[in-house]
């Protein structure tokens, strides 16, 4: 072919290789190509082996593996009982096969796993390495989860992870032991998500720290009163308090007990959010304290000044071998 692609059955003994091209170098095999997949189909680099056709040929072409298995029960190389399974046809009568409380459990675990290690939600479904892995590992009977699951999984672990804070935070309140608060408002591109995280110290002295919340913040207006109501509302869904606003028709509503089920917070120094928590105990991050006391040194004239010949000497020792050569002599 024009591409260097040859068909690889007249000099490869297995079946396999009836239905893909090979590139050559001499003797040496160096990229494959399904013949099934059509123009554009992606070369692969071999391995040395037929374990990738046989994994590509089980995931994308399974009624062409079920022809391969049936012809070699036709020809008798496998056992009587094995010949009989595979003549019905099926696949699920060649491949192992797994339960649906296993497969739900191994969507659960690659969901988590591409939530804690940061990868794109989308992988599983559209990195066709990552399914091939699969398909080999599990000879077919097992498919990596979609975007969409992906997605419920998440909705579905981050439930019972509120539920067992919930209990957490129940157990340490019937000790006597409050919780302490921490937030911020995160904004990039438009969107603003306002988090809110829980500190405390269990019976054993262990500091634990946990996410109450992150609110979408994109549509409301980052003053000290939203900051307040979002706070108590997410408190309040996690056991930290009662939050009953008015504006509900409750024989309750206006009970506010947050503030007292909080031990103290700590925010930044913005003015909206220290405002929206002055009902609560609490202080200001003193590293954030710390690093705008830093921030207003240097915007100093006098100290840019200082800045501007450092780093000029510091640019001409850089640039001058004779000039660093002298310094460090």
């Amino acid at each position: 072919d024009s591409d260097g692609f040859e068909d690889a059955s007249k000099d490869l003994r297995s079946v396999y290789w009836q239905h893909f091209e090979v590139r050559k170098e001499g003797k040496k095999i160096l990229q494959y190509r399904c013949k099934h997949c059509g123009p554009g189909a992606e070369h692969k680099d071999y391995c040395g082996n037929t374990s990738n056709l046989r994994a590509h040929l089980l995931y994308c072409h399974k009624d062409i593996m079920v022809q391969l298995k049936v012809e070699e029960a036709e020809s008798g190389t496998r056992s009587d009982s094995a010949q009989r399974n595979v003549k019905t046809g099926s696949i699920e009568a060649i491949l192992p096969q797994i339960s649906s409380e296993q497969r739900d459990r191994l969507h659960r675990r690659i969901t988590f796993w591409l939530v804690r290690k940061g990868r794109p939600l989308t992988l599983p479904e559209r990195d066709v390495e990552f399914r091939e892995i699969f398909a080999e590992i599990f000879r077919g009977c097992y498919t990596p989860p979609t975007y969409q699951q992906v997605l419920d999984n998440i909705c579905a672990l981050s439930a019972e992870g509120q539920t067992r804070l919930v209990t957490a935070i129940r157990d340490l309140l019937e000790e006597g032991i409050l919780p302490s608060i921490a937030g911020d408002i995160w904004s990039e591109g438009g969107i603003a998500i306002f988090g809110i995280l829980v500190y405390y110290v269990d019976a054993n002295f262990v500091l634990h720290e946990k996410l109450v919340a992150a609110i979408p913040f994109s549509s409301v207006r980052h003053t000290g009163f939203e900051l307040e109501l979002a706070t108590k509302r997410a408190c309040a869904i996690m056991g930290i308090g009662k939050f009953v606003e008015l504006l509900e028709e409750r024989e309750n509503a206006g009970e506010d007990t947050v503030a007292d089920t909080v031990h103290c917070t700590v925010s930044d120094n913005a003015s909206n959010i220290v405002n929206g928590w002055l009902c609560f105990d609490g202080h200001e991050c003193n590293d954030h304290t710390l690093a705008l006391i830093v921030m207003e040194f240097l915007s100093q004239t006098a100290v840019k000044r200082v800045f501007k010949k450092l780093r000029g000497m510091t640019g001409h020792f850089n640039h001058s071998v004779l000039g660093a050569k002298l310094l460090y002599d």
